[in-house]
Parts: C-alpha cells; sequence; structure tokens
C-alpha cells in the first residue's frame, strides 16, 4: 500500500441521549446539567407542558431558576412565550419576585410592556398595594410548595417596579410606564377581588397537588378549571402551612 494511502479509522460519534428527567421538571428544579443534556439532545426547548402550556423557559423564570433561564436563552428559547393564561416568563418572574431573572430576561430585551390574559399590564400588577396582593401570594406559594416569606416579597415588589419602569423609560424616552387610565385604587380593588376569589376556590383542604410548571399568576390562575387539573394531574404533593 502506497504510502500515506493508508486508511485512517474516523473517531466514532456518540449521540447525546435526553436525560431521564423531564426538561419541564429540570427546569422548575434548577437542574441546569439536565437543561444543557436537553439541548445538546436536540429536545425542543420552546414545547409546552400539557396541562399548562408553559414554556421550559417560563417555568424556570417562574421559579426563579436564573441559571437554567440563562442556559436556554443562549439556547435561543423563545423569551416572549406565553402559558395558557398568556404571560410571558417576564410577567411570572417579575410577580414572584425574582429579581436576578428579572434582570436577565430585560438584559436579554424582554418586553416590559407584558400584559396578563386581561390586558393588565404587568406595571400594574407590580404597583398595586401589598396589602391588597398579600393574600395571593400567600395561596401562591403554599400551592408550589416554597417557603412564603412576606416581607421578602414586599420589599422586593418596589424594586422589581423600578426595574421595569427605568427599561421602559430608556425605551420611550421618559414617558410613564403605568397605564393612564387605570388608577391605583382599581388596581387594588381588582387585586383585593382576585385573592377573595382564590380563597373561596381553593377551600380549606390541608393537602393539593400541584402540576410542575402550572401558571403562576394574579386574576387568572386559580380558576375551578385550573384547580380540578392541579389535583388530577399534579407532579407532587405539597402540605398547606396552617
Amino acid at each position: 500500500m502506497p504510502a500515506g494511502s493508508a486508511s485512517q479509522a474516523e473517531p466514532a460519534t456518540t449521540a447525546t441521549s435526553a436525560p431521564d428527567v423531564s426538561i419541564f421538571d429540570a427546569a422548575g428544579n434548577g437542574n441546569v446539567d439536565a437543561i444543557k443534556q436537553h439541548i445538546a439532545a436536540g429536545t425542543d426547548i420552546d414545547q409546552k407542558q400539557p396541562i399548562t402550556g408553559n414554556t421550559p423557559l417560563n417555568i424556570a423564570c417562574s421559579m426563579g431558576q436564573t441559571e437554567v433561564a440563562m442556559a436556554l436563552i443562549e439556547a435561543d428559547a423563545a423569551i416572549e412565550a406565553k402559558g395558557n393564561e398568556q404571560t410571558t416568563p417576564l410577567f411570572n418572574a417579575a410577580f414572584l419576585c425574582h429579581t436576578k431573572t428579572v434582570q436577565l430576561l430585560l438584559e436579554h430585551d424582554a418586553n416590559a410592556h407584558t400584559t396578563d390574559k386581561n390586558g393588565t399590564p404587568l406595571v400594574d400588577v407590580m404597583a398595586a398595594p401589598w396589602e391588597a396582593v398579600a393574600g395571593i401570594y400567600q395561596l401562591v406559594y403554599s400551592l408550589i410548595g416554597v417557603e412564603f416569606d412576606a416581607e421578602e416579597k414586599r420589599t422586593t415588589r418596589p424594586v422589581i417596579l423600578k426595574m421595569l419602569k427605568e427599561h421602559i423609560a430608556k425605551e420611550t424616552n421618559g414617558k410613564s410606564a403605568m397605564t393612564p387610565n387605570r388608577t391605583a385604587s382599581e388596581i387594588a380593588a381588582l387585586s383585593a377581588a382576585t385573592c377573595h376569589q382564590s380563597r373561596r376556590l381553593t377551600g380549606p383542604a390541608t393537602t393539593t397537588t400541584c402540576a410542575a410548571g402550572d401558571s403562576i399568576l394574579p386574576r387568572t390562575c386559580f380558576r375551578r378549571t385550573t384547580l380540578r387539573r392541579l389535583r388530577r394531574n399534579g407532579g407532587f404533593r405539597i402540605r398547606h402551612r396552617q
């Protein structure tokens, strides 16, 4: 065989397989390694959770999993993806007071003008008085099984509101981010009504089942059909704190 003609064995290519954990659970639990493995395996990172319609990025941002959110954004996940409740990752992260996640999303040009499904702008939701929304937070955190620190949420809401308003001001040359035709008292009334309805729908049960990645938002998320789905299709059990 002539010199230089000897065939060389080509290195074998090993396809990356997806991990056993679902991309939705990995996103909610902050499992960055599993997320990166899903990305390498070609898993659809914009697929929607069957029950809630939330994408992995929406779930990660709802749970404040900033590293997971970064990995998904770097892999070109849809930053404006909406679940069944028509809220974006930024809306969820802001309402649940995940400052670092909000900063990440704003740095990647997430739409700070985003609204809920009823058309309420995020800045209006964050401007509502704490007394009007405290009950909503307590309910939400009991449902997702995460310790509720009322003081941390109360003091973080104005910080995130300031971040949003400053971001919008840069885009609009200083124009106010607040909705001109919605007063603070109207926002408070809407929030208080939602809190009352949420308590009525959930009832006094000591346990419930929460579907991983369910939409965790004011005004729209705790409808009776949503709660039925939570209990029927839950991914983990949590105990309500008495």
